[in-house]
C-alpha cells in the first residue's frame, strides 16, 4: 500500500490524490517551544492512529470479509483524522 501523507497545506503534484492523507498540522516555525512541543505530540497522535488503521485493515484483509462485517459492527470505530480534498 502506498500512502502519502500531507501536512504542507498545498497539494502535492504527481502524486495521485487517491494515496494521499491531509493532515491539518500547525506549523510551529518561529513560535515558542510549547507550541512544537504540542505540534510534535499531535503528529505522534496521528502517526499511532495511522499505524493502528494499517494493522487492523491488514489483518481484517487476512481474516476476510464475513470477520470484517463482525468486527465493524462490534469494535469502536478508530478515531480517524479529517481528510479534506486539496483540489
Amino acid at each position: 500500500m502506498e500512502l502519502a501523507i500531507n501536512m504542507s497545506g498545498f497539494p502535492l503534484p504527481g502524486v495521485p490524490r487517491s494515496i494521499v492523507r491531509i493532515w491539518s498540522v500547525e506549523d510551529p516555525m518561529g513560535k515558542k517551544e510549547k507550541v512544537f512541543n504540542r505540534v510534535r505530540d499531535e503528529i505522534e497522535g496521528l502517526v499511532k492512529n495511522l499505524i493502528l488503521e494499517l494493522r487492523r485493515a491488514r489483518a481484517a484483509r487476512r481474516r476476510g470479509p464475513a470477520t470484517l462485517a463482525h468486527q465493524t459492527r462490534h469494535q469502536p470505530p478508530l478515531p480517524l483524522t479529517p481528510q479534506t480534498d486539496t483540489g
